[in-house]
């Protein structure tokens, strides 16, 4: 069992679930085609089980709402569209998007909460001051680093 940090804000308890669009093991390069999800269930800061999950092929509505029927929340992906990413956080998901790289490498980057560096960064996207790459579900707030301290 891999101990990890900060796997999720203050304001969730218990168990989270995080869904990892993958294909041919590499995160999927775009959420909205992809068919396929790695879920890991942490509690208290510890992964436990992983499975592996289909997503449907049909309109993004269905992808959505599988995730829901998964109780994730928390969803790491590659490319996504506008349209899926507020469908996503509508139901409460917490998206970290554009993320690139093998996928077990990416979970392990996770997991040691250095997921949203520039080394796993989608090509081309990096991590740029204009476009949030991290969202957080409506009704959310985010403590900044300087409330933290």
């Amino acid at each position: 069992m891999v101990v990890a940090t900060d796997l999720y804000d203050e304001h969730m308890s218990g168990t989270v679930r995080a869904a990892f669009a993958y294909w041919e093991g590499r995160i999927a390069p775009v959420f909205d085609t992809a068919t396929r999800v790695l879920v890991v269930e942490a509690q208290s800061g510890r992964i436990g089980a992983q499975t592996e999950e289909a997503l449907p092929e049909a309109a993004s509505i269905q992808k959505v709402l599988r995730l829901a029927e998964l109780d994730i929340g928390i969803l790491v992906c590659g490319a996504i569209s506008r349209q899926m990413q507020t469908l996503v956080a509508g139901y409460g998901i917490r998206v970290i998007a554009f993320r690139a790289g093998n996928l077990h490498d990416v979970l392990s980057a996770w997991v040691n909460n250095t997921l949203t560096g520039c080394d796993f960064a989608m090509p081309g996207c990096g991590v740029r001051h204009d476009r949030e790459i991290e969202t957080e579900p409506p009704g959310m707030i985010r403590k900044s680093s300087e409330e933290e301290k």
